[in-house]
């Protein structure tokens, strides 16, 4: 049984984003996380905001491996499957065994507490093909949600400029607890070829989560508010589109699993 009117995938195919309320078992599954990421964020934030960068960033790690011990990408597709088969058109798909954790603190404006602008493509072509999957977790508001730049998913990676601003650039070291929660050690910019006039926040009503294009230029989830902010995020792929599995240093095995 369809989920997805015409309308709603036509909607899709131009704005390259759609909302879905989660289906109930959804619910308690991001209930568990929630409580998960709770017990290891008990101390307010300022406690957190005083933390060096990697202390900092080494909690989320352990966090996010609780997370990823669920098996938290497969049990989420295996429930939303439907919704997500529809929006790629495809039946024979992959899902990163691995979410990021994002534990975004309030203005954090000297170190890498989240990633810039981005499109997935920028790091492997084939990302191109897929859709990402985000999930607000604690403390989500118009202050520090997730941005993107609307119908983008339409630019073509070659009318986008950007500059690798190499690993000296970034506050993240190559394999440490920054890498592993998602952080860029070699940083990209983009310096052209994007209209960023128009930026919007996702704005969700609770127990809700987007999928969208992994083409949209997304990220740069500052954050403007008291409280850390907690989100997740992972991507899916038609399988056709994975030339090969390698090992991922988050997950730390093979990247990709089928989630049926």
């Amino acid at each position: 049984m369809l989920e997805l009117s015409p309308e709603q995938l036509i909607d899709y195919k131009k704005s390259g984003i759609f909302s879905f309320k989660m289906h109930q078992e959804t619910s308690r599954l991001i209930s568990d996380v929630r409580a998960r990421v709770n017990s290891y964020f008990s101390e307010p934030s300022q406690h957190y905001a005083l933390m060096s960068d990697d202390t900092y960033r080494t909690i989320v790690a352990e966090a996010q491996d609780e997370i990823n011990a669920l098996s938290f990408t497969t049990e989420f597709c295996r429930i939303e499957k439907q919704r997500i088969k529809e929006i790629l058109q495809i039946d024979d798909l992959l899902v990163t065994r691995t979410s990021y954790l994002r534990a975004t603190r309030p203005n954090k404006k000297q170190t890498q507490e989240s990633v810039g602008f981005h499109r997935e493509s920028f790091w492997h072509e084939n990302m191109k093909y897929g859709v990402n999957i985000w999930i607000p977790l604690l403390n989500v508001t118009p202050l520090n949600s997730l941005q993107y730049v609307p119908e983008s998913q339409k630019i073509s990676d070659s009318n986008i400029e950007t500059i690798n601003e190499g690993e000296k650039s970034s506050t993240v070291e190559k394999h440490s607890a920054g890498h592993k929660i998602g952080l860029l050690y070699d940083v990209k910019t983009i310096t052209g070829g994007v209209d960023f006039s128009n930026i919007k926040r996702i704005s969700l009503p609770e127990d809700h989560y987007v999928i969208f294009d992994t083409n949209l230029i997304h990220g740069a989830a500052s954050n403007e508010s008291t409280h850390i902010r907690f989100s997740l995020d992972f991507r899916v792929l038609p399988s056709g589109k994975v030339d090969e599995n390698p090992s991922n240093f988050a997950s730390q095995g093979k990247m990709w699993t089928r989630f049926e």
